[in-house]
Formats: C-alpha cells, structure tokens, sequence
C-alpha cells in the first residue's frame, strides 16, 4: 500500500490548441519564383465631375526575399497635397526565417513599438521577430486548468455552459492547456469516474494578446531615416536618424515584460518599461513608465490601463497616460521637426484636432455589450489635450445585429463634446440574395454632408 500525494505524480496533459508545429523539413523548401500584380481601380462621377482613382501592388518573389512596391493613382491631383497623380507608397525588400522566426526589411516601413508608444514611418533596415508568419506557433498565453480524478473518469469543459471539449482521463492530476481563442468568463470543468460520481469545478477565463507565453520573447530593432507626407507624396525624407529597440518577453504565466530603447542623431535618448499583469482570470493590468532626454529638454511618461469582463455580456477597459515637462519619443520629436521644417505650428494647431504624439494627457474608456448571439453594442470616450490647452473629446456609439437569416444592420456615430460642429453617423444594410450575391445600402453623415451609397456584389468580389 503506497499513499503519495498528487503533487508528485506526472499530470496528464490535455492540449485544447488544435495546432501542429510544422516540421523543419517542410520550412527549408525552396521559394517560388512569382511576380504578383494587386490592383484596384474606381471611377466617380458627381455632378459631371469625372474621377479615375486605383491602388496597385507589385510583388517579386525571389529565392532571397520579396520585393514589394505600392501605389495610389487619381486622375484629380488638386486632392494630394503635392499635385502629383500617381503617388509611391512602401518599397521595401523583406526575407523571413522561419525556422528561427525573424524578418528583415530594407526600404519603407513602420517601425514596431511598445504597446504604449506610437510607430514612426522610416526608410531604413528593420529586424524582428516575425511570429504572424508562423500561425502554428502560438505566442499569446492561453489559459490553463488543473484537476484531479481518484479514478479513470470522463472529462467535460465547458466555456459558458458550452461544451468545447469532451474525452477521456486516467486517474491522478490533470492539465486543460491552451483553450483556444474565444470569449468567455467562466470555464467549467465536469469529471464523471467510473462508479458515476461527479465533480465540478469552476474557474474564471479571460483570453487578452497582451499576454505572451513563458519563456516567449517578441523583439524589433529598426534604425533609419523618418518619412513624412506618406500617401500624398513619393518622397519626403528627413535627414536625420531615428533608431529603436524593443524586446517584450513572458517572464511567467500571467505576467508579461516590455522594454524599450529609442535614440536619435538630434539628441534623444529615451528608456521605457512596461508590464502587464493577468488579474485573477477576469483582466489585465498594464503599467509603464519612460524617461527621455532631447536636446535641452528632460521629461517623464506614465500610463496605467485595465481591461477585463464583468460577464459574458459585459466588457471594459479604461487607460490614462500622462507626460511630464519636456517628455519626448520618436513619434514626438518626428512630428516637432515634420512641423518645424513644413508646417509651422502657428499655421496648423489652430482648431485641428492635436497629435497623439504631442498630446501631454490622454484619457480612453470604453464598454462592450453583447445581448445576445449576433448583437453587439460599444461606446468608446477619448480624451486628448495637447500643451496649447487645445482638446478633442471624441465619444462614439456602434451598434450591431443580425434580425434576420440572411440580413445584417450597423450603425455608428461619434461626435466631439469639445466641438458640436464635429459629428457623423454612418448607418448600413447588408442583405444577402442568395450564396452568391449581396447588396449593401449605407448612408452617411459627417457634418454638413450626406452621402448614400448602394451596392450590389458578387461572389468572386465584383461591384455592380
């Protein structure tokens, strides 16, 4: 007669992710080699007014990488800021390893940052790590349950009285891992043993992507020149260098670590972290903290944010983030020399909604209702205020439902309770006619102008 305790007995595992890892062998195969043209093109008339506009795409496949360049086109250049009609977008060579998971780009791109920050458009070589390209490879930390049964039992989960799985477990301890993404607030666990007892245990549930798993580390190094007028203009760049590294590593389950670095030829030097913090199985916590130095200026950043479920109906989340004195990063100092060198600041902060970048305090809340299957409601208040007192405090409203089979409605306004003259509604109807064709009826309202917009769609994607 041996009595040991569960704690040292090996626990059976049970993975709920339904992923593969793909072998090594299948990643090391040779690239094709294939040119690819994505285009669209649009015509507009209104009030005998002709306009031609499109998009295209180029993308050469090679053995060493692909080369990608966009494009924008409208017959009309008084509508681009620089009178041209044909406008450049991204150029840039990329490489992914996807067996060490990392990606490489030369040319235009957006930089990756921290949580908290903001991007930066440059020109230059960004190295990262590269797990969307690997969608086999699950990073976010998924939740997990334990138990365990005296005797060979059945096991039942449920996900708000769902049932997402159902097998079969020997006796001892027992690991639910990975439960896979969907919402829910509380996971059920029923084992029934072979003499028909039956136990329950409950737990809560809350899935967030600002969690990664333990021992996981995403990462970015980019160093290059900032990019202005991107979309309006092929080719404006500054001449000064931007550099950023940022590292976010799980350092345990339900705790994660970000940090980052950002320099510039101009004299910034600014070191940030941050956290976020599982808590108790019904939200996330994030916390971060940066300082900087930029010529003759020194400053701080703060900001603390929380999101979590009260039910299955019931969503929120709230953040606060605040500068102190002369606080700057990359995105500031790029929107300080943007406007130093093009657009004096006298000339464009006069009743215009103030930068993100430049904003010194932002306040965000927001709450999510979900009524029922195929219903969803959510109200969104920002609050911006920028150093010259100037504030923007947008609030939005979007509803959503299926009524019927085959019928689909939205509708969404906003308005600026700092400004009753900024406001807009957009209201849509989606109805299917069969498998193979749907048409959309939407009408929008942005202050003074109305538009109605009717459209009939295939299935392959072709508007009627």
């Amino acid at each position: 007669s041996i009595q040991l305790p569960t704690s040292v007995l090996a626990k059976h595992e049970i993975n709920l992710s339904g992923s593969e890892i793909t072998a090594d062998d299948l990643l090391q195969r040779k690239h094709l080699n294939a040119a690819l043209l994505n285009y669209a093109l649009y015509n507009t008339n209104t009030d005998g007014d002709n306009i031609t506009s499109g998009s295209a795409e180029t993308i050469l496949n090679t053995p060493v990488g692909n080369i990608v360049s966009s494009f924008v086109y409208n017959s009309d250049p008084d509508q681009f800021s620089m009178n041209s009609k044909l406008i450049r977008l991204d150029t840039y060579w990329q490489h992914i390893d996807p067996i060490k998971v990392r990606s490489y780009v030369l040319g235009d791109f957006a930089t990756n940052t921290v949580d908290w920050g903001s991007s930066v458009r440059m020109a230059g070589f960004q190295w990262a790590s590269a797990y969307k390209q690997r969608s086999d490879l699950i990073t976010t930390a998924l939740p997990q349950f334990s138990g365990s049964a005296a005797l060979p039992s059945s096991l039942d989960v449920y996900v708000d009285q769902q049932k997402i799985y159902s097998g079969n477990i020997p006796s001892g301890p027992f690991d639910v891992k990975s439960l896979p993404f969907i919402s829910g607030n509380e996971v059920m666990l029923v084992t029934k043993d072979v003499t028909g007892q039956q136990t329950i245990s409950k737990q809560s549930y809350y899935y967030s992507p600002q969690l990664l798993t333990s021992g996981t580390k995403e990462f970015s190094v980019d160093l290059g020149v900032p990019r202005y007028y991107f979309g309006t203009d092929s080719a404006t760049y500054d001449n000064a260098l931007f550099g950023s590294a940022v590292i976010k590593y799980g350092w345990m389950p339900g705790l994660t670590l970000t940090s980052n670095l950002e320099a510039s030829s101009d004299g910034l030097v600014n070191i940030g972290t941050g956290l976020a913090m599982s808590l108790f199985n019904k939200g996330v916590l994030t916390i971060a903290a940066s300082g900087s130095k930029y010529k003759d200026w020194r400053g701080g950043y703060g900001m603390v944010g929380l999101e979590g479920r009260l039910s299955k109906y019931l969503q929120l989340n709230a953040s606060y983030q605040k500068t102190f004195d002369g606080y700057y990063d990359l995105a500031r100092v790029s929107e300080s020399r943007f406007q130093k060198e093009y657009q004096p600041l006298e000339k464009s902060s006069g009743g215009s909604i103030p930068y993100t970048a430049l904003a010194n305090s932002i306040t965000r809340a927001g709450i999510s209702f979900y009524p029922g299957s195929g219903y969803s409601m959510s109200m969104n208040y920002s609050h911006l205020k920028s150093e010259s007192k100037h504030e923007y405090k947008p609030l939005s409203l979007s509803v959503s439902g299926s009524p019927a089979k085959n019928l689909n409605l939205y509708l969404s306004g906003f308005t600026d309770l700092a400004d009753s003259n900024n406001y807009g509604a957009y209201i849509s109807m989606r109805y299917a006619l069969d498998s193979k064709v749907s048409t959309t009826s939407a009408f929008t309202k942005n202050n003074d102008s109305n538009t109605l917009r009717q459209e009939i769609n295939s299935q392959g994607g072709q508007r009627i």
